[in-house]
């Protein structure tokens, strides 16, 4: 039994790789989620599956979301019936004159669903005497707080690139060293070709984060990451650091006085956090004319994706570490938990402190800049951070011309 969240199988490649795993592993049933195809054919399934498992169902993704297949090796089971519902598709199998079924899940993230999606659990539920096999991906995390923290989440599941790489080195130097010895085995074969791929993926991500590091901003796709780069981005941050700083006449050089020596400028500057009194009556500021229930509708993925794919690319990083890139490349995996940590704050209120901290860093207005007048201070983002606004942004945008007045 393989059960699998498979991302898309639109990609040929991606097909490959599936089939490939199927291949190796020899399951005699595969469940697959969210497929992304709206009709799944006979070609298809031998494109994924192979040969051995001929017979399948398969649920329709909704446009680029969804989408469930099942498939099976018709030597050892025959179909009794199957059943489709809004999430979930299930098979009801029989092998040596004994019935059980299988149901592939792939939940809603939108959290407005999951009570339906619950209650469609219970309906396909069969009979106690049934074994019953529910696999698949329920979008849904036992504890809120399993979405807090994004930051440690992403550590743990993309790892060190160097760590990586060195693995990937590793494994294809063995495998190397097994072929002046021995015929390698075709599992060995096909893990030395997903090595060579994903160490060309680290090479591209390693040469893109030392690139963004360096600042070098008319490099060409296509150039190798290189020792320049590198000696580039060290000095480069030699210059960005703050050396001195000036103060009543003095220089100060360490890190506690220059830190005072900004606080204390800042906060003369832009005063303390008070209790004001309000003096504008905002219900009497626009007239309920306008329909602005848009504005706090629940976010959508299209949404989400639409921004993502706006993002300028190498721009400085906020308290995440995330390049738009990032939120490209791996915006399939990304957008399901974004999807659901936004909609989540927005229904039950989830402490979200952290994605509201940022860096402020300090530019400086001119060249030699000693004083503490002498920098401008911006704030660096997260990236989700970021993304909200942007959506707020674009909602709010159709009705500017209505709120705000030509004087």
């Amino acid at each position: 039994m393989l059960t699998w969240n498979v991302r898309g199988l639109n990609a040929k490649d991606k097909r490959l790789a599936v089939r490939q795993t199927i291949i190796l592993e020899k399951p005699d049933v595969v469940c697959l989620q969210e497929t992304k195809l709206s009709s799944i054919n006979q070609t298809i399934v031998s494109q994924v599956c192979g040969r051995r498992l001929k017979e399948f169902i398969y649920l329709e993704a909704e446009g680029t979301r969804g989408g469930t297949l099942v498939a099976w090796n018709a030597r050892k089971y025959k179909l009794i019936h199957f059943y489709k519902g809004t999430y979930t598709i299930t098979a009801r199998l029989e092998y040596n004159e004994e019935e059980f079924q299988i149901s592939s899940v792939y939940g809603p993230t939108s959290t407005q669903m999951r009570r339906v999606f619950f209650q469609e659990i219970q309906h396909i539920k069969p009979p106690d005497e049934t074994p019953w096999m529910l696999c698949g991906d329920f979008n849904v995390t036992l504890l809120s707080g399993d979405r807090n923290n994004i930051k440690n989440w992403t550590k743990e599941r993309m790892g060190s690139i160097k760590e990586q790489i060195l693995i990937c080195r590793n494994f294809m130097d063995w495998i190397s060293k097994v072929q002046e010895v021995r015929r390698i085995t075709q599992l060995e074969k096909w893990v030395h070709v997903m090595l060579k791929r994903r160490f060309a993926q680290l090479s591209v991500m390693e040469e893109e984060m030392w690139k963004q590091r360096s600042k070098v901003r008319w490099e060409l796709n296509g150039d190798r990451n290189t020792r320049y780069f590198h000696s580039l981005a060290t000095s480069s941050k030699r210059a960005n650091t703050i050396q001195t700083i000036e103060h009543e006449g003095q220089m100060h050089k360490t890190q506690a006085m220059k830190a005072q020596i900004f606080w204390d400028f800042y906060v003369k500057l832009m005063g303390r956090e008070s209790e004001g009194v309000p003096q504008i009556n905002w219900n009497n500021l626009y007239s309920t004319d306008h329909n602005l229930q848009q504005l706090t509708e629940p976010v959508t993925v299209e949404e989400i994706i639409s921004v993502i794919s706006s993002w300028p690319a190498n721009k400085s990083l906020g308290p995440d570490g995330f390049t738009g890139d990032f939120y490209k490349e791996f915006r399939d995996v990304l957008v399901p938990d974004i999807h659901g940590v936004i909609n989540e704050a927005l229904e039950k209120g989830l402490n979200l402190d952290y994605l509201n901290t940022s860096y402020i860093v300090l530019i400086p207005k001119k060249e030699e800049a000693r004083k503490p007048q002498d920098f401008r201070p911006i704030s660096l983002l997260h990236g989700i951070h970021k993304l909200v606004s942007k959506i707020l942004a674009n909602r709010l945008q159709p009705h500017i011309e209505e709120l705000v007045k030509d004087n």
